[in-house]
């Protein structure tokens, strides 16, 4: 009998590992075939090479020099390493694995990207395109430069999503502590950063995502914004919708605490014109001074027709919610 038990164990053992080459071909095959599609869309995809190994109970997909570019949106990144890892009897749980050091190029910029350490956690749906149901993102001492004109650090950065119900509604979560910006025309700032939002989706987020094109926000509800920078204290609720050419429209409550370093911070980074802030600053006074509270605004924001306005006063083009 024990040797029978044996000789069964050691079938399964020989049949679990054999089969583990077969999917190592498969998962290989399947990158490749994606590789191939990719750039018959025009884009860039290379790498120098590509290793999958975790024999018997993982496939761990190892990419070194690898270069990704849509010219349909001007995006590229670089890396000189990444990491697709499952387990076998887990194949819906992806862990991604970033390197040290990365590249984000969109049409405005390049940016640098350093970390100490950046992964990220996909639990997909089943079924022919699954959904992501939940997902988690962290990056520690993160630190982002635009070459010489700014940098941001933080000493972590994580992110949540999770999709109830509805699987093109997402929950997300997004904090920051330890913050520091450099290199605006203000003096530089620490501080924390909290937001608690709903996202709703033209489609689910799956594989389609990267393979054809991004899903598009229908709505975005604001349930909570909180950002401490040295002296500034502000909080942000509402709820926003893209128009027909994808700008913000929707109305946001700001609750700001030492309002003028706050509009001093928006027109060093260009969200309001220099020739602007004397009319805001004096539209400001009056209504901090009419409401009892000198340093204290409660005012809201609103979007409308591609621009965004506080009170009767033009601030500039309203933000984009469209996703590249």
């Amino acid at each position: 009998m024990l040797k029978q038990l044996l000789a069964v164990i050691c079938a399964a053992s020989l049949l679990w590992g054999g089969s583990w080459f077969w999917g190592q071909w498969t998962e290989k095959s399947a990158l490749a075939d994606w590789q191939e599609a990719r750039r018959a869309d025009g884009w860039q995809a290379d790498w120098a090479d590509l290793r999958v190994a975790g024999f018997p109970n993982r496939y761990d997909s190892s990419f070194t020099d690898l270069a990704l570019a849509d010219p349909a949106t001007g995006w590229a990144w670089r890396a000189p390493f990444f990491q697709i890892l499952r387990l076998r009897y887990q194949p819906t749980h992806l862990i991604l694995v970033w390197p040290d050091t990365q590249t984000l190029q969109h049409p405005d910029q390049t940016l640098q990207i350093a970390s100490d350490e950046m992964k990220a956690s996909l639990v997909y749906g089943t079924g022919a395109v699954a959904p992501v149901e939940r997902g988690t993102f962290v990056a520690t001492n993160l630190t982002v430069a635009a070459g010489e004109n700014w940098q941001s650090q933080l000493e972590e950065l994580r992110l949540a999503a999770t999709s109830d119900g509805d699987p093109r509604e997402l929950r997300l979560g997004i904090e920051g502590s330890a913050i520091r910006i450099t290199g605006l025309p203000v003096p530089d700032i620490a501080g924390t950063f909290r937001a608690d939002l709903d996202a709703r989706f033209d489609r689910t987020w799956d594989e389609r995502a990267l393979n054809d094109r991004r899903p598009q926000m229908e709505r975005l509800q604001i349930r909570n914004i909180e950002a401490q920078l040295g002296q500034l204290n502000l909080r942000v609720a509402g709820t926003l919708t893209p128009d027909t050419d994808g700008r913000a429209s929707g109305e946001l409550l700001v609750k700001a605490t030492n309002w003028r370093d706050v509009l001093d911070l928006a027109i060093a980074s260009g969200a309001v014109p220099e020739e602007l802030k004397g009319p805001i600053t004096t539209g400001l006074e009056l209504i901090s001074r009419l409401a009892g509270h000198p340093e204290t605004l409660d005012i809201p924001i609103a979007f409308r027709g591609g621009k965004t306005r506080l009170g009767p006063l033009p601030l500039g083009p309203a933000p984009l919610l469209q996703i590249p």
